[in-house]
């Protein structure tokens, strides 16, 4: 029985690893095609993002009331600049930026220079205190001396300190102590909840455009960061003489409270 079996078992046995091969091969295509096609299962998939792309600029125009300005009424061009005064992107940028614009654009008659207040209190916990007794300051007229008081000397931005600048500018100190906890606490917060509207996050930011004969600014150009004098001034002269202007786009760096 055995001499006449043998040949079925090794035929059987050829027979059975055929079989398991060409199963094989059909799982393997059919694994192809599936893997292939593009109607297979959602699953996880690599996904490209995006570039985050910048704010729009405001469709409407922006008042200037109750900003302290510096420069000429009738002046073409408007630079609202949104500060804060622990943040040290906005110190660089009012000792060696500001004085440049100021210098070109804004004793020359071309530029009106703004300033709204921005303090990012998480992470600056004497911006607004700081902001605070620089608008005291300009109620006796002084918010500029104030403003560069405060930059100069970002470190000493504590109570005392702030007390000891009102004095050395010469301040009315029974008014200036008043005034610390008066109303301008709600205009500086008037200037934080115009940032949110404007989608403004970060400081330095700078919102540029013509100014109208209104008094209000149509926005054109929107930049932050510690810029050079450079990348402001082709903003400007862009606004300026927009036939001539080469409008250059580029990436802004990282500013503060990101």
């Amino acid at each position: 029985m055995s001499v006449h079996n043998e040949p079925l078992t090794r035929r059987s046995s050829v027979w059975n690893a055929v079989t398991a091969l060409s199963i094989g091969v059909i799982c393997a295509a059919a694994f192809w095609i599936w893997s292939s096609s593009p109607e297979r299962p959602a699953g996880p998939r690599l996904t490209t993002r995006t570039p985050a792309q910048k704010p729009p600029l405001p469709l409407e125009t922006l008042s200037l009331e109750g900003a302290a300005v510096r420069g000429r009424q009738d002046a073409p061009v408007a630079l609202i600049l949104f500060t804060d005064f622990q943040c040290p992107f906005c110190g660089t940028v009012a000792r060696e930026i500001l004085p440049q614009l100021e210098q070109r654009y804004v004793s020359t008659g071309r530029m009106l220079l703004a300033v709204r207040h921005l303090p990012l209190e998480k992470i600056h916990p004497f911006a607004l205190p700081a902001a605070v007794a620089a608008e005291c300051a300009g109620e006796q007229g002084s918010f500029w001396d104030m403003h560069d008081e405060l930059f100069f000397s970002q470190r000493q931005l504590d109570a005392g300190s702030l007390t000891r600048r009102s004095q050395v500018l010469g301040l009315k100190q029974d008014q200036f102590s008043a005034c610390l906890s008066g109303p301008m606490t709600a205009k500086v917060q008037k200037d934080l909840a115009l940032a949110g509207v404007l989608r403004i996050s970060s400081t330095p930011t700078f919102l540029l455009g013509p100014l109208q004969n209104d008094g209000r600014v149509k926005v054109a150009e929107r930049l932050s960061g510690s810029l050079p004098f450079e990348r402001l001034e082709r903003a400007v002269e862009s606004i300026l003489n927009p036939s001539s202007a080469e409008r250059v786009q580029t990436r802004e760096p990282q500013a503060d409270g990101r």
